[in-house]
């Protein structure tokens, strides 16, 4: 009856907390393939992503196409420049509503969920950009276009892929162009 007694009271013995894994990401394929670049998360289906390398239950993604084109900082430290700051920003302001799915990656001393692959990442370390020159081709408003590694080559220059898919370094000064990359979880454990 409305207003009478519960017949049952609940009484806390105890605060329990249990961890409870995510689901695998909103990702638009449960099946990825090196070098697919059709690739998005559910909640921005015009971001596409190309999958890069894959490790187990884990897949690493870099844009499909660059967003922008930046200098790579004030020096050759990656920690501090202006790709990494790009990183943060394009994590909170662009696909902020999959932060949780990503997986934080150390790169060059910076830890994040977006930054920007190594030149070891990519020449040596991912499968697929690894595989061939031209998987490393990127382009900017349709053209192919360089853009900045995580990593410097010395003291004064910092790698950069260029519009043939080959390396290069130069002064972090130049302009070239952004492309970030992400780690996820496309399957469950």
């Amino acid at each position: 009856a409305v207003g009478a007694a519960p017949s049952v009271a609940i009484k806390m013995v105890a605060e329990v907390t249990e961890v409870v894994p995510l689901p695998p990401p909103p990702l638009n394929k449960t099946t990825l393939t090196l070098g697919d670049s059709e690739v998005w998360f559910r909640a921005y289906p015009d971001i596409k992503w190309q999958v890069q390398h894959i490790e187990g239950n884990y897949a690493y993604l870099a844009l499909s196409t660059l967003p922008s084109k930046t200098t790579f900082g004030p020096n050759v430290t990656y920690a501090g420049s202006t790709i990494a700051g790009l990183c943060t920003d394009y994590l909170n302001n662009t696909i902020p509503n999959v932060a949780d799915y990503i997986q934080d990656v150390t790169v060059n001393g910076v830890t994040s969920k977006v930054f920007v692959p190594s030149y070891e990442q990519l020449s040596s370390g991912w499968d697929w950009p690894k595989a061939a020159t031209a998987n490393r081709i990127c382009q900017y408003n349709g053209t192919n276009t360089a853009w900045w590694t995580s990593s410097s080559s010395d003291t004064d220059y910092a790698w950069y892929v260029r519009t043939d898919g080959d390396f290069s370094d130069y002064f972090p000064s130049r302009s070239y162009g952004f492309r970030p990359a992400v780690k996820v979880q496309f399957k469950d454990d």
